[in-house]
């Protein structure tokens, strides 16, 4: 597995160990997950930061609204669709742009090299130089129903996963990081979408299974039973003790 995948697998595990925590993780819980991935302890502070940005609390660390970024005049954000609090985070995010140079395409590569062989301080200065060109391809998917924070968020998080799988000179520098900030935004909007359509299922099945309840207590003068119900809905009885485990309503069946 290349070291892209597994800090995706590792993030992914965390994450989901967050949720058992209440969503508050300590720096630890986050070493013991990614200390065989990251070298340079410098670069927990963008996992720090990427865990804030999607609810989890990190004890010990205070996030900001932005991280450093270099400047480039033309990534615009138009904030109009936004909410107040994302208009905030994006004007704060912005002005953070203003505070560093923009890198040249030579200077670029002459950092990619350093990552190639190892300077774990490169790192940070070649995601630093391509932050801009997140807020750019974020504004691409504008309308795609996802927070404006959250793409670049997940921008920031696929660039970061590119950086550190870097093993060989990409052919065009731009497009090879360009690509995976956008992959990573695309991802993230695909996996929210299933997510809303997987609820939404489940949400139906729940709606028919209660209403179906109802409907055979007015017609059988009592509670139905699980094979009732199973024979009514032509559903597996498995799957209907599953939907009203997980339905927020109240549904009583009569045991078997």
């Amino acid at each position: 597995m290349d070291k892209k995948a597994e800090f995706g697998e590792a993030l992914a595990a965390l994450v989901e160990y967050a949720t058992v925590q209440g969503n508050e993780l300590t720096k630890d819980d986050i070493t013991s997950y990614l200390s065989n991935i990251i070298e340079d302890d410098t670069m927990y502070e963008a996992v720090y930061q990427y865990l804030s940005d999607n609810k989890i609390k990190v004890k010990g660390f205070t996030p900001s609204c932005v991280q450093s970024t270099k400047k480039e005049e033309d990534a615009q954000i138009n904030p109009a669709t936004e909410t107040e609090e994302e208009s905030l985070f994006l004007n704060m995010y912005m002005d953070d742009l203003k505070d560093v140079d923009v890198l040249s395409l030579e200077e670029k590569m002459s950092i990619m090299e350093q990552v190639i062989e190892g300077d774990k301080s490169a790192i940070n200065k070649l995601t630093e130089a391509y932050l801009p060109s997140v807020i750019k391809i974020a504004d691409e998917f504008k309308d795609s129903g996802m927070k404006h924070s959250d793409l670049i968020s997940e921008g920031n998080l696929g660039l970061f996963e590119s950086i550190i799988s870097l093993k060989n000179k990409p052919s065009d520098l731009d497009l090879f990081f360009e690509d995976s900030i956008r992959n990573a935004m695309k991802n993230a909007i695909n996996t929210e979408i299933g997510m809303l359509r997987t609820s939404s299922y489940a949400m139906n099945q729940a709606n028919a299974v209660s209403e179906a309840t109802t409907l055979l207590a007015d017609k059988l003068g009592r509670e139905a039973t699980l094979p009732e119900l199973s024979e009514y809905l032509s559903m597996p009885e498995e799957n209907i003790r599953e939907i009203i485990k997980m339905s927020l309503d109240a549904v009583n069946i009569i045991p078997e």
